[in-house]
């Protein structure tokens, strides 16, 4: 009983997963780049069967930099893992630049908390409490 119970909610997990969403402006200066709740979540294109054998995931960008004392926000899709970082493409006057990999992590200095990362631990200890 236990193991079909721990084999329908693996599945469940699994089954309900899907392609990364986060926020995009590419343009800086743009000035919904500095108020996320204003732009639309893009979705990620997954990365090949090459690339994630060389354990290369899409993840969410954000970037900020300073050119001539002006902050310009980017928040894009982009993909690290491997021999790539999405942060080296932001050289000089960075003042910041984080990736993240859960849906619209990009959207402020907070990063969201899946409700994957709250569930699943719940979902383990009443099911060891319980079976």
């Amino acid at each position: 009983m236990k193991l079909i119970v721990l084999t329908l909610f693996v599945v469940a997990c699994v089954s309900s997963s899907s392609a990364l969403r986060c926020y995009q402006c590419l343009f800086p200066g743009e000035p919904k780049c500095q108020n996320p709740s204003e732009l639309s979540p893009e979705t990620c294109s997954d990365p090949s069967t090459a690339e994630s054998a060389l354990g290369i995931k899409a993840v969410c960008l954000k970037s900020v930099v300073d050119i001539q004392g002006v902050k310009q926000i980017t928040r894009s899709c982009s993909k690290q893992g491997g021999q790539i970082n999405a942060c080296s493409a932001f050289k000089d006057h960075v003042e910041h630049c984080s990736v993240c990999d859960s849906d619209l992590c990009n959207g402020s200095s907070n990063l969201l908390v899946s409700i994957w990362t709250t569930l699943v631990p719940v979902a383990i200890a009443i099911f060891m409490k319980f079976f």
